[in-house]
């Protein structure tokens, strides 16, 4: 199945719209958060401040501010909603609206750069890489978690077939998530030492095909690639691809949504 890269405007437009909505709905991202600050809090750090780059409504912040008490702690995101979002208390040292590829901070400021289910959504992977190798201090730390290609699979395989048999094209808006084996070469070519780089799989369950999509929707995530639908929306569509996905996935509890997390752990040196 063809995909594409996100468009940064669209992603900013697609979270801007999310933010209220994104904390009742982003279930695996929470749990995301949690493991990537129990990885977090067990670094060694240099003295300085950390940077979160894409802090949403403050899932991670929150749970670092818990870890890591005595750390001056700056956030950033692209969606100006979301930091609009977060209690004051969370954003007290710094709260700034900028692109992950271009932080406004100086070379070699930051003693952490982390981020959890962000990446995925900027395409040039070095280039955002490379920019958190900059700000980072020598001996600094690089630690994300972000969802790989294998993330929703099952919708993925769905959705082509409802294509297929409503005589359409395949789908060609989805977006293209990175590979473990692309994230590994972007740090590598930002300059990073690779300390650490795994992945897990986290399920969602769901009672329909319409819920996951609702749920999307509802946190941001939607289609984010410079693509429209091209016309997959009619009643017959939906139908065809809700039944195909219960029958190739569903059980008693409904339809279950994978998510392949890739979590890494990078040092500049």
């Amino acid at each position: 199945m063809t995909g594409n890269k996100p468009d940064r405007i669209r992603v900013r437009r697609n979270f801007e719209a999310g933010a209220v909505s994104y904390n009742h709905h982003a279930r695996v991202q929470q749990r995301v958060a949690q493991q990537l600050t129990e990885g977090i809090a067990g670094l060694t750090l240099p003295a300085g401040p950390i940077l979160e780059v894409g802090c949403g409504t403050g899932n991670l912040t929150r749970l670092l501010r818990l870890a890591l008490p005595q750390c001056r702690m700056l956030v950033l995101d692209l969606a100006g909603n979301m930091i609009r979002a977060l209690d004051r208390e969370l954003r007290k040292d710094g709260a700034v609206v900028a692109d992950a590829r271009a932080l406004p901070l100086a070379t070699g400021s930051m003693a952490l750069v982390c981020a959890a289910s962000v990446y995925q959504w900027i395409p040039e992977l070095p280039s955002a890489f490379g920019e958190a190798q900059r700000v980072l201090c020598p001996g600094g730390q690089f630690a994300f978690a972000l969802f790989g290609r294998e993330t929703l699979w099952e919708l993925r395989e769905a959705y082509g077939e409802a294509a297929r048999a409503c005589g359409r094209p395949l789908p060609n808006h989805l977006l293209t998530l990175p590979t473990m084996a692309e994230v590994g070469r972007s740090l590598s070519d930002a300059g990073l030492t690779i300390r650490q780089l795994e992945q897990q799989k986290e399920q969602d369950e769901l009672d329909s095909v319409a819920d996951l999509v609702r749920s999307l929707k509802q946190i941001g995530a939607q289609t984010a690639g410079g693509r429209e639908a091209g016309g997959l929306t009619s009643r017959r569509f939906w139908q065809e691809l809700e039944a195909r996905y219960r029958r190739g996935f569903g059980h008693e509890r409904g339809i279950p949504a994978t998510y392949q997390v890739i979590y890494g752990l990078a040092e500049k040196r």
